[in-house]
């Protein structure tokens, strides 16, 4: 779980606050350490100093937009919420509404995010399972920073909660939850030739959905 981490740190976001959670704040905190010291370690071994992973973080955030495939206009597979809205808006709206997103705008929707997720746990008065809690983690961190169609493998942390639906029940939400999971199986090239190009983001943002609401 924690090597997600290491690999897409904008992803593994949620997973900071779900170590707290399910650890206490001195896991949380060895997790960044950890992740901030090797990443240090890496910028001076390839960059010759510590100081190289800053001019690294700024190149990223120049070339990010060159490459077509982490462009939410241009890339279909995309599982955020800012490729849903651009897809949506000419349906209903009669023009595109596109949001390419920044760090800003990722923070800005994690916030909204875990905002969601603290009012739904105020609501139900009771202390969510560590399986709710990893699902609600899982697909936070697909929905919210702008993500590519092979980062949906992260939402297979939300199987433990699946598997508490069909224990413990309602079972028709566990079914629910197993269509939106499988919908992220299922090629590209398959709903696009009925006109269908959206089903990623679709399928996340209902699955987020679900969790929000869920038991």
């Amino acid at each position: 779980l924690w090597s997600v981490a290491f690999v897409k740190p904008h992803v593994a976001l949620p997973l900071v606050p779900l170590a707290w959670y399910l650890g206490g704040w001195k896991r949380a905190a060895a997790l960044v350490a950890v992740v901030a010291a090797l990443n240090l370690f890496g910028a001076t071994v390839v960059g010759g100093s510590p100081l190289f992973l800053r001019d690294y973080a700024a190149y990223l955030s120049e070339s990010h937009r060159a490459v077509v495939f982490n462009r939410a206009e241009l890339n279909y597979e995309m599982t955020s919420w800012n490729r849903l809205l651009y897809t949506l808006t000419q349906r209903f709206a009669g023009e595109r509404f596109l949001i390419e997103q920044t760090a800003v705008t990722a923070l800005a929707s994690f916030s909204v995010w875990f905002g969601l997720l603290a009012g739904r746990c105020a609501v139900a008065g009771v202390r969510p399972s560590a399986a709710w809690a990893t699902a609600a983690a899982a697909v936070g961190a697909v929905l919210c920073p702008q993500v590519l169609g092979y980062e949906a493998l992260v939402l297979l942390l939300g199987v433990p909660w699946v598997r508490e639906l069909f224990a413990d029940g309602p079972r028709a939400w566990g079914w629910a939850a197993v269509a939106l999971l499988g919908l992220q199986t299922v090629p590209f090239p398959v709903f696009d030739k009925v006109g269908f190009d959206f089903h990623r983001p679709l399928g996340v943002a209902l699955f987020a959905t679900l969790v929000l609401l869920g038991p």
